[in-house]
């Protein structure tokens, strides 16, 4: 992404790739959503504030955040029938500098629709879900997962899953044994 200023106003140049998975990208951010990004001219953006990481960094919890994060997934799941496949906090942006400001999902590069979904690898790896780590058909749900992912990292200012290893197999084993001890943890602490 570049950012450039053009008669005092500042804007986002991004580069799509000509591959035809990248057209459905093209087509969501050329047409805006609610919570979604905005093309203003052929690949101009809109500009937006500090993103997702940028807040983490810099303040407590907010819960209204989390709940306009998932009310722009709810318009790209029920509406648009899209699933965004790489949330994660560098990809939600505030729409001005003010920290309290209403944000927007950006990043559209992964995206697919539900007939287009598919069992291939997705997300960052912090934020995947155990059916794209173990290989299994994955659908909306991956990114609820990596919100409530993100909420634990808002919470806590750690990641809820930060799997170690030399190799993606010592990774993937190590990500799904801190996913189960986690939530071992969590079903002893309710019963």
């Amino acid at each position: 992404m570049v950012v450039f200023l053009l008669y005092d106003c500042v804007y986002a140049l991004k580069i799509y790739m000509s591959d035809t998975m990248y057209h459905e990208a093209y087509d969501i951010e050329k047409n805006g959503a609610v919570n979604c990004v905005t093309m203003i001219d052929c690949f101009i953006f809109e500009r937006h504030g500090p993103n997702l990481l940028h807040y983490i960094k810099l303040t407590e919890r907010n819960i209204k955040l989390t709940t306009d994060i998932i009310k722009g997934l709810s318009f790209l799941h029920d509406i648009c029938q899209i699933i965004h496949t790489d949330i994660k906090p560098e990809n939600i942006v505030f729409v001005s500098s003010e920290i309290n400001s209403n944000i927007k999902i950006i990043d559209f590069n992964n995206a697919c629709t539900y007939e287009n979904e598919s069992n291939h690898l997705i997300q960052t790896r912090q934020y995947r879900a155990p059916e794209v780590i173990t290989n299994k058909k994955w659908n909306e749900k991956v990114d609820i997962w990596s919100v409530a992912c993100m909420f634990y990292e808002m919470i806590e200012g750690y990641f809820l899953f930060c799997p170690i290893g030399n190799s993606s197999d010592e990774k993937i084993k190590n990500h799904m044994y801190i996913i189960q001890m986690n939530l071992q943890k969590k079903c002893v602490i309710m019963t």
